[in-house]
Parts: structure tokens; sequence; C-alpha cells
């Protein structure tokens, strides 16, 4: 066997192989012996015929690609673990001599693992910052959790300030009806512009079954691009209106929220759950900031082709998994956008670039020091989830999925690397 190496562009590597006539002849051999196992030949037991009579029977055509195939396995295989090759997907076959007593001679094209060199990351330091709540944060939690625990009673009288009203809503754009822009049955608190500036204290006055028409402008900055910067029509029949009393935020509040026995068990309860919030907020932060830069002083071979696009596969994926929890589509986001999926995909390019640079190099940092996921530290950690979801009978089964413990190692991988890296750089 004589094999040449050739680096191409995008980090891929050509390997031209010539495989002999008599190396290839003996391939050939083991094939129509492998072959005549599996036809039976009047007169012959199942691997018993004659191998030129087995060799009429399939044809030669069939022969050679399946000699071919074996040959070309067989030979690659050794030329990977001689060269070392590490790459991402099957190499790419181009069979440019193949016949019975002559030379088989191939090429593969292989897309490569980049290589990374790693820049100094003892170097790169991160401070972390002190975890300071904003001093109304738990006052806002208790004010949610007020109104959750809420009592309403439906009223006659006009709407006020403190009710909830139940409305039906249209919403027309230069005369036009908006699309999605129809709801039966929305509700308001008349306390709340959460919606509109201006929207719920059109509402004030109206009583059930009386209907409502005017206008408003949509701040530039509204998330539906759609509707950003532009005028609406509303139109509003009220269904029902709701008087809302509040309970008092004392003693009693807290026993009936959960199992405390003052408002100041409720509030600590709150202010820890906020803090530990904050903490894994301020982890994820430096995590980004240290990825960021051990990307930034790192050397990167030249990223193939078929990485980015698989990397910007996913996160289409992803972001159709995020739409979809908003009950939007795909086109729907793009129309609202203003852009098409040929935009998205150059927006996306470079961050799917970064993406596998960081990918790389925690691979790199893993190799470098030995890190690695073992059996038992996947073990471990389905035992904690298994306790953590015990009443989640979906989830539980979920856990036992091949998929999920691939899934699983990757993240500990992952988490392995991250944390060795903090310990040398957060001050």
């Amino acid at each position: 066997m004589k094999y040449q190496k050739e680096k191409l562009a995008k980090n891929q590597l050509e390997i031209k192989v010539e495989l002999e006539a008599v190396e290839f002849d003996q391939i050939f051999f083991e094939a129509i012996q492998e072959l005549g196992k599996k036809i039976n030949l009047p007169g012959f037991r199942p691997g018993q015929a004659p191998l030129d009579l087995v060799e009429r029977n399939i044809g030669q055509a069939r022969i050679l690609e399946a000699a071919a195939d074996k040959a070309i396995a067989r030979t690659l295989s050794e030329i990977i673990q001689k060269e070392k090759i590490v790459f991402i997907n099957q190499p790419k076959i181009d069979i440019l001599k193949l016949a019975k007593g002559n030379p088989l001679v191939f090429i593969a094209i292989f897309t490569l693992l980049p290589k990374v060199k790693l820049g100094d990351y003892k170097k790169i330091k991160v401070e972390r910052k002190e975890i300071v709540l904003p001093p109304d944060k738990i006052k806002t939690i208790l004010e949610e959790l007020q109104e959750i625990h809420r009592e309403e009673k439906p009223v006659q009288r006009p709407a006020q300030k403190n009710d909830r009203i139940e409305v039906s809503l249209e919403i027309f754009l230069d005369g036009v009806p908006l699309e999605g822009g129809q709801i039966k049955n929305a509700s308001f608190f008349l306390n709340k512009d959460y919606y509109l500036p201006g929207f719920c204290e059109s509402l004030l006055g109206l009583r059930i079954g009386e209907s409502k028409r005017f206008f408003l402008r949509y701040p530039e900055t509204y998330f539906d691009r759609r509707l950003a910067g532009r005028e609406a029509e509303f139109r509003v029949k009220v269904n029902n209106i709701y008087e809302v009393k509040l309970p008092a935020i004392d003693d009693d509040f807290a026993r009936k929220v959960g199992p405390f026995d003052n408002l100041d068990q409720l509030k600590a309860e709150i202010e820890k759950d906020l803090r530990l919030e904050a903490e894994r907020k301020e982890d994820e932060r430096i995590e980004i900031n240290i990825l960021k830069n051990l990307v930034a002083i790192s050397h990167f071979e030249e990223i193939p082709e078929v990485l980015i696009q698989e990397e910007e596969k996913k996160m289409f994926s992803e972001l159709e998994h995020s739409l979809s929890q908003m009950k939007l589509n795909l086109a729907e986001y793009l129309s609202q956008i203003k852009k098409t999926k040929e935009d998205l995909e150059k927006e996306f390019r470079p961050k799917a670039e970064e993406r596998i640079k960081t990918v790389l190099a925690i691979k790199a940092i893993a190799a470098e020091q030995g890190i690695e996921v073992t059996e038992q530290d996947i073990e471990e950690e389905l035992i904690k989830q298994r306790e953590m979801y015990k009443d989640k009978k979906e989830f539980l089964e979920y856990l036992d999925l091949p998929n999920y413990r691939d899934y699983l190692k990757h993240l500990l991988f992952n988490r392995k690397v991250i944390d060795w890296l903090k310990k040398q750089i957060v001050a």
C-alpha cells in the first residue's frame, strides 16, 4: 500500500491511496467468499460452491463494490492510526481505479478537527463582584405574592383603578385587523400599565357590556417590530369586572404563603432565594468572561465549513424552541424583525464560530490537564437527579435514555473544565 497526503483549504486533508494489485486481489477473493455464504446455488451448501460459479451468479461488479468497501475501510483504518488523524465526520471517498487484477486507487478527503494552541490562560483575571440585592426587591416579591393570594368578587359598577377587568379585544393597524390581535377574553389589572402606557387608563369607568374605541402609539422599543413606534386602534368590549382585595402583608399572610411562623421568616427565605439567584447569575457572568478571554488569547486552525453549518443548525433549533415558548414560529418572528433566514445566517456565523472555538478550547484544557468524566461521575449525578425529580415520573423515565446519558456526560465534562478554570483565574 502506498499513500500521499495533501493539506487542503478549510482544514481538510486529502489522502490518495494505491493498493497494489496483489493486495486487492486477496481482498477480492475474501469478498467472493463472504458473498458466497449468503447465496443458495442448486446442488451446493451455502459457502461450498466453487468461487468461479459464485462470481458468475453474483456478477463481478457487485463483488468489486464489496471488495472496494472492504479494502477502503481496512486501509483507511491503518492510515488513521499511523498518522493519528482526528477527523470530524466520515471522509469523502472518490474511487479513481477499480478493476479485477489491477491496483485499487482512491482518494479520501477528511475534515479535520481544528487544533488549538492555548494562550496563557493563567494570566486571565476575573474578579467576583460582591452580591448586593436591590433594597426594594423583597418588597416587590411580597407584593407579587400578595397579588397571587388576592380575593376577587364580581361587581356591576364602573371599572375602578384597583379592579381586574376582562374584555374582548381587537387591534387594528391602518384600519386592518392585526394578525393575532383578536382576544376573546383578555384580562388586565387596571392599576398596572404593563401592556402599553395609557391602555388600562382608557378602560377606567367602563361598565359590563360597554364598548370603546381608542388609539395609542406603541413605544419605539416595543419587542414586536410590527408594532414598534406605530399607532394602533383598539376596540374593546367589557365582559366582566372584578373588585380585587389584597391581603395584608403580615404574619398571617406569611403562614398562608408557606411553612413560615411569621413574616420575618418569609422575608429571610425570599432574601435567601434572591441571593442564590444573584450568585448563579454572577457565576454565569464569570464563566462567560473566562471563556471569551480564553478564546481571544488562543490560536485556532481554520474552522471547517461543516462545523460552522452544524452549529448554525443548532442555533436555529434553539431559536425555534424559544419562539415556540412564546407561541411563535420562525416565519412569524422573521416577519416581526423584518429579516430573512439568510440575514440570520449571516448574524449567526460569527457567533457559531465563537461557540465552536469555545468547545475546542475546553477540550484542549481537558486534554492538557487530564480532566475527564468517569462512569462514576455520571452515576452520582443521576442519583442526585433521581432524588431531585422523584415526584416527576416523566422526567425519571427520560433519565434512563441513552441519549440523556450522553448529554449528561457532555454537561459534566464542561462543568469540570470550567470549575478548574475558575479556580485558576477568579480573584
